[in-house]
Formats: structure tokens, sequence, C-alpha cells
């Protein structure tokens, strides 16, 4: 059985680009938060950027995957999240973060 989801990683003059294919579950975020955290770990790397735009799924299965690494990875190369929804965007800044993936300060 073929995977439904992949990580497309490509890295060019200090960006490494994470990007989302298939549809998105909780296995599935699960592997989207350890590839952040690999990415944000490694030094090459000056800015992580994170696309959604050719994702499926129920990207809301994502998000608490992806705070845990956000929060992980506070003081990491900078981060930039693509391609999602206005209620996507809306659910990261009530739990602290703005689009670009950095906490919001008080």
């Amino acid at each position: 059985m073929e995977p439904r989801f992949w990580v497309r990683r490509s890295q060019r003059e200090g960006l490494c680009l994470l990007r989302l294919e298939g549809a998105l579950d909780t296995g599935s975020a699960a592997e989207l938060a350890r590839a952040i955290c690999q990415a944000a770990r490694e030094q090459a790397a000056e800015r992580v950027e994170v696309s959604f735009a050719h994702c499926g799924g129920n990207l809301d299965l994502a998000v608490p995957a992806l705070l845990r690494c956000l929060r992980e990875q506070e003081g990491a190369p900078g981060m930039a999240l693509t391609g999602l929804t206005q209620h996507q965007l809306r659910v990261l800044g009530y739990l602290g973060f703005d689009e670009a993936g950095e906490p919001r300060g008080p």
C-alpha cells in the first residue's frame, strides 16, 4: 500500500522547505512533527518553511503535534507556516502562536 502523506524536503541558501503532500491524519501529524523538529535542529538552515498548500485531509489533526514541536523549537531557526486556512491561523493564534510559528508576547 502506497503512503498517503509525504514530506518533501529541499534546501537552498539557508532555507529548508518542507512541502507537505497528501492527506494528513493523526499518524502523519506525528511524522510531520518529527520532520519539523529535525529540520529546525540542523544548523545548516537559518529558516524552516512548512508549506501546507498541497496537503489535504483534516489539518486540525496536526495542530497538537505542531504546537508541541513549535514549543520545543523556541530559539531555533526562524519558521514560517504557509498555505494554512484562516481558520487554522486563528486556532494557532488562540493557542499563542503567530502565522510564522513564533510565540506571541504577553
